[in-house]
């Protein structure tokens, strides 16, 4: 009993893996993008003493279009893993080996 619901989330894990990499290598992009973002709010700082408007630039200009793309990014993966699940769960055993082939 314990073995086919291990096996069963094994068999889902392992088709959403690609999608948790791809998660990951977002994630490191836009780490790394705010890091270099920060750097640049540093600089402007030293230049500008105004910080609300210096504030609002950046937010406006880089935070926000950054915080948009990636909500849609997330809101597809998380349509497709939907989708994938749903398709998992009304393919017998071998049709699934199939399917997995065929998405991969």
């Amino acid at each position: 009993m314990i073995n086919k619901i291990i096996s069963q989330i094994w068999d889902k894990i392992w088709i959403i893996s690609p999608f948790f990499i791809f998660f990951t290598i977002i994630f490191i992009i836009i780490f790394s993008i705010v890091k270099f973002i920060l750097i640049i709010i540093n600089f402007l700082m030293t230049y500008y003493k105004d910080i609300l408007l210096v504030s609002k630039y950046i937010f406006k200009t880089i935070i926000l279009p950054f915080a948009i793309v990636f909500l849609i990014i997330s809101l597809f993966n998380t349509i497709n893993l939907h989708f994938i699940s749903k398709k998992l769960d009304s393919l017998k055993p071998s049709e699934k080996e199939k399917y997995i082939k065929k998405t991969i």
